[in-house]
Formats: structure tokens, sequence, C-alpha cells
């Protein structure tokens, strides 16, 4: 279609052509360039672009600012270097391939016609020395290129075109690639945007999915902790109807014991007057023990009937017990689970607060972007309102003027929206820190609580095997105790034995003297000293380990009561955490359960589907 298009009509009609020769026949690079109005809205179309749109661009620079906005500039830049290669050419009269003083000299008196000589070299000067990045006091073509740019002559050279293909033609002049368009900057900004809010509206479900969970949780660990509450109150209701039934048993008790002593009393007057033979005193003492004895029946059916309800009452205070045990337990794990819930909805409203933030941050470039395209618009309906000023067409003036007002008041009008998109983005970046921090918090009273709950059943553990250690230790002790017992006993034994023997000798000794016998009593003498100091030797052995088996005693004791109370201890500890892991396990298995049910129902779904 484009060479269908480009022909002799295409021909750059500018001064330039005419002062300094006929123009070149295109070549495919550069047709898109050389197109008319009619033609490059044409080949838009053809390229996508609504007709509408299309239409509603009154001449070629809105035609082009139309295209760079569909990204389209690459395409036409090329074509553009070329027509601005013909231009340089075209001045470099003596085909250099560079333009000298002489060369710029002769097309600047073009330019500004009827101004003075002097001035005009003096322009010819500045330029030079401006643009020649060599120093080598001509322009090459990249120079040239930024001549025609920045000193702004694209218009003294018949380029009529925005500042985005101006900015284009510069990058290839300067073998740089083309950098993306204001217009694509912004579509693909918004695209970016887009999908940022897209994640931001689903971090957003998951925050509220999670806060209802989460507040869920909450409501239930309060409510398990109310029961809880109630539970201990009707234990400690029980715990005290207990005591009291037992203080009621132990004194009906008491009066049975006290009734029962009456009989004995009734009986011994009974027998004491059966003895004396006196029958109005027999009859008497038979009245009181038959009256004493009914008295006693009374009181004994009495304290068996309080002692029955007291073992029930006892047993229903157990039960309370363990059953606040159990409601303490499952407010526990309900506790902990509120708090992970908790945490999980901190972490899904952090994550909900950084994808707004980072939405925010897109439609804050957004905004930029588009406040920067619509300063690139401000500016080109400003250089149309100066070329139209130039020519002096008092038409195309006010047209310029009126484009110039409404691009200024749209650029005015992104500029703005996009400072409010930076305090937004400010505000959201601010909400998303603050949010990371509730939910580092959250996480850590998570952690501590679940480290709550471990140490309660760790603390259970440690006081079994306490426990086990305790009741170790107490059967060592008692094992010593026992040998120290079987010692004392053998000791003392061998301490009787020895005063036996003394008095056997003591024995032998009277026998002697009654005898007279002088050599015999000696002897007899000799043994029982000898027996009296074995007797006193094995005494203090017997004393000695009848001490050890005493001390041994005492520790033996000590270390049972100390077993005892570690298993009364181990034993409280294992009623509070034993609750804890089946309320553990419960949940679980709910848990679990729940699952289950969504998996049948998904394969259900899928199923049906």
């Amino acid at each position: 279609m484009l060479r269908s298009l480009v022909g002799s009509e295409m021909c750059i009609r500018d001064s330039i052509n005419a002062e300094y020769g006929k123009c070149e026949p295109p070549t495919m690079s550069d047709e898109l360039a050389l197109l008319n109005y009619v033609q490059f809205k044409a080949w838009l179309i053809e390229q996508g672009v609504e007709k509408a749109e299309a239409d509603a661009c009154p001449g070629k620079v809105e035609l082009y600012q139309c295209a760079d906005k569909h990204g389209y500039t690459p395409d036409i830049a090329p074509g553009m270097l070329e027509r601005l290669k013909g231009t340089f050419r075209k001045v470099d009269t003596n085909d250099s391939g560079q333009i000298d003083a002489d060369e710029l000299m002769e097309i600047l008196k073009l330019f500004f016609k009827g101004a003075a000589v002097d001035m005009v070299q003096k322009q010819v000067t500045k330029l030079i020395d401006t643009y020649d990045k060599n120093a080598n006091g001509v322009l090459e073509f990249p120079e040239f290129v930024e001549m025609v740019h920045y000193g702004d002559f694209w218009r003294r050279f018949d380029f009529q075109i925005p500042i985005a293909l101006q900015e284009a033609v510069v990058s290839l002049a300067k073998g740089e690639p083309i950098a993306a368009s204001a217009a694509s900057k912004v579509a693909e900004a918004t695209e970016v945007a887009e999908e940022a809010q897209e994640d931001a509206d689903a971090a957003a479900v998951n925050a509220e999915q999670e806060v209802a969970e989460a507040a869920a949780a909450t409501a239930k660990a309060e409510q398990e902790a109310q029961e809880a509450a109630e539970a201990a109150d009707r234990a400690a209701q029980e715990e005290q109807e207990a005591a009291e039934a037992a203080a009621a048993a132990d004194i009906e008790r008491q009066e049975a014991e006290a009734a029962e002593e009456k009989v004995e009393e009734a009986v011994a007057e009974l027998e004491a007057a059966q003895e004396s033979g006196d029958a109005e005193a027999i009859a008497e003492a038979e009245a009181a023990v038959e009256q004493a004895e009914e008295v006693a029946a009374v009181e004994a059916a009495e304290a068996d009937a309080a002692e029955e309800v007291a073992a029930v009452e006892a047993v229903e205070a157990a039960e309370a017990k363990d059953e606040a045990l159990e409601e303490a337990a499952e407010a526990v794990v309900a506790d902990q689970a509120a708090k992970e819930e908790v945490a999980e909805a901190a972490e899904a409203v952090a994550e909900q607060e950084a994808a707004e933030a980072v939405a925010a941050a897109a439609v804050a470039e957004k905004e930029q972007l588009e406040a920067a395209a619509a300063a690139n618009d401000a500016a080109d309906a400003n250089a149309e309102l100066e070329a139209a000023v130039e020519d002096g067409d008092e038409e195309a003036i006010a047209e310029a003027e009126a484009k110039v007002e409404v691009a200024e008041e749209i650029a005015a009008v992104e500029a703005a929206e996009a400072d409010v998109a930076e305090e937004v983005a400010a505000e959201e970046a601010e909400e998303a820190v603050e949010a990371a921090e509730v939910a580092e918090e959250a996480a850590v009273e998570a952690a501590e609580a679940a480290e709550a709950v471990e140490a309660e059943k760790i603390e259970a553990v440690e006081a079994v095997e306490a426990a086990q250690e305790a009741q170790e230790i107490a059967a060592v002790e008692q094992a010593e105790a026992d040998a120290a017992a079987d010692v004392a006993v053998e000791e003392r034994a061998e301490a009787d034995a020895a005063e036996e023997k003394v008095e056997e000798a003591v024995a032998e000794l009277e026998a002697a003297q009654e005898s007279g016998d002088a050599e015999a009593i000696a002897e007899a003498e000799a043994a029982v000293e000898q027996a009296e100091e074995v007797a006193a030797v094995e005494a203090a052995e017997a004393d000695a380990a009848e001490e050890v088996a005493a001390v041994e005693a005492v520790e033996a004791v000590e270390a049972a009561e100390v077993a005892q109370e570690a298993a009364e201890v181990a034993a409280e500890e294992v009623s509070e955490a034993a609750p804890i892991e089946q309320a553990e396990a419960d949940a679980a298995a709910d848990v679990a359960e729940v699952a289950e049910i969504a998996q049948e129902a998904a394969e259900e779904a899928v199923t049906t589907e």
C-alpha cells in the first residue's frame, strides 16, 4: 500500500528543495515520512487505529501524536531521519559530508532574510561553537541534528513533527535506541497499574476472608474463655460443697462415736448393777443401755448417710474439676488458634496494604507519565503557536492559541492528578509499614501463645520425669534404710550375745569365789573383764548402727515425702496438660473433617461439571 501512495507528488516542497534542487525517489525506510495527511491517516487506520480517532486529528502533527500514542513512532522515525539526511546533503553544497561556516551562512540567510550580514555571521559562529562537539570547525551530520533539535530549527527546515518524534530522530542520529514514547510508557504504566490493582483486589478479598476467620476464632476463644470461667466457678462451688459435706460427715461421725461411748458407759453401769444384784438398778441400767444403743444406731446411720453424701459431693467436685480443666484447656487452645488466626489476618492485611501501596505507586507513576505527556503536548501546541506567529496567519494563530490553552489546562490537571497520586502513594506506603508492624506484633503474640501451650505440655513431661526420679531416689533411700535397719538388728543381736557372755562369766566368777580356788577366781575375773570389754564394743557398734539406721529411716521418709509431692505435682500437671492435648487433637480432627468435606464437595463439583 505504501508504494502505491508515494510518487512524484511526495517530493519535499520546501524552501530548501526549491533552492538546492529536486527531490530524490524515496526508499522504503522514508516512505512513511513522505506520506501526506490523507495517506498517513489511511495508513494509521490500516494499522488498527479507530477511524474516528484518526478523523479527529486536524493536521499531520496531530496524526503523528496519534501514531506515537499507539507506539508507531519507531516506524516513522527512520524515514524522518532520512529526510533530515536529505536536508543535510542539500545544505552541504560541496558534498564534503560536513557543513562549514559558509554553507551554514547561506542557509541562515534564507531563514533570516533582511537581517544584517554581520548578525547572521555571529549566529553562524555561535551555532558552530555550540554544536561542533569535536571542535573541527564544521558540523557533521549528528552535530547538525543536534543543532536542528536543540536550536529549534525543525520548522525552519519544514519538519512539522511533535517533540516525541523529534527526540526519536535525535536518538537514531546518535546511534541510540529509540526510547519508548510517552504514550507507550503511559499504556505500559496503565497496564502495570491495572495488574497491581488486580493484585491489591485479590489481596483485599483474601484479607477480608482472613479477618472474618480471625473474628470468628476470636469470638470462639472468648466463648471458650467464658465457659472455662463458668466451669471454674462451678468447680469451686462443688469443691466448697464437698468440703462442707466432709465437715458435716466428720461432725456426724464424732457424734456417732460419742453415742457409742455412751453405750459402753451404759453397759459398764449395767454390769456393775448386775454384780450388785440390785434388781431396780439392773432394770434402770438395762433401759439406759437400750436407749443408748438406739441413739447410737441413729447417730451411726446419720454418720453413714453424711459420709455417703460427702463421698457423692467429692465425686461431683472431682468431676467438676476435670470439666473445668477440660474447659480451660479448650479455652487455651482456642486462644492460641485465635491468635494464630489474628496473626494470619494481620499478615493478609499487611499484604493487602503492601499491594495497595504498590498499586498506588503504579498509579502515581502512570499519572506522572500522563502529566509528562500532557506537558509535551502543551510544548507542541506552543511550538505550533510560535510557527503561526512567524507566518502571520491570524486564523492559524487563533487556532494555535486555543490549542495551547486546552493543552495547558490538560497539563495542569494532569500535574495536579500526579501530585495527588503521589500523596496517595505516600499514604499507602505509610499504611503498609504500619500494617507490617501490626502483623509482626500479632505473629509474636501467636508465637508466645504457642510457646505457652507447648511449655504447659513440657512442664507436664518434666513433672512426670521428676516424679519418676524422686520415686527412684525414694526407693534407693528406703533400700538403704532397710539395709541399715538389718545391720542395726544384727549389731544389737551381737551386743546382746556379748552381754549374755558377760553374765556367764560373772556366774563362773561367783562359783569360783564360792569354791575359794584362787586360780579359778583369777581366770574367772580375767574372763569377766574380757567379756565386758567385748560387750562394750558390741554395744557401741550396735548403738552406732541404730543411729545410722535412724538417720537412713529419716532420709527414706523425707525422700518418700518428696516423691509423694512430686507425684502430686506430676498428677496436677498431667491433669492440666492432658486436656490441652485432647483439645488440640479434637481441633485437628475438626479441621481434617472440614477439609474432607471441602474435598468431597470439590470432587462432586468436578463430577457434576
